[in-house]
């Protein structure tokens, strides 16, 4: 799950996301996502690594338990996944996460 399209964007640039994505253009979208999220074993968040971020990323651990796997760690000293991707692009650093 992405909080946006150009962090889609910049996971598939990545190449660390599997078949399935729900991009939710906004977190205020977080409760449209929920009945599509029941059938998964595992819900991996790339969600901002801000207040409105981890505030989805609770409502879906309540409702969703150990199910959600928070991804931001990945990219934590940066926002999203985007910011992530262009400060280490434009920096020449390693683009692994």
């Amino acid at each position: 799950m992405f909080e946006g399209f150009i962090d889609y964007l910049s996971a598939l640039k990545l190449g660390i996301i599997g078949t399935d994505a729900i991009i939710l253009n906004s977190v205020s979208n977080v409760n449209k996502a929920i009945p599509h999220l029941r059938d998964y074993k595992a819900i991996h968040c790339y969600l901002d690594n801000d207040v409105a971020g981890k505030i989805a990323l609770g409502q879906l651990t309540k409702r969703f338990g150990t199910k959600v796997i928070d991804r931001s760690t990945l990219y934590s000293g940066f926002n999203d996944l985007n910011e992530y991707l262009t400060t280490s692009f434009t920096n020449n650093q390693n683009l692994q996460l």
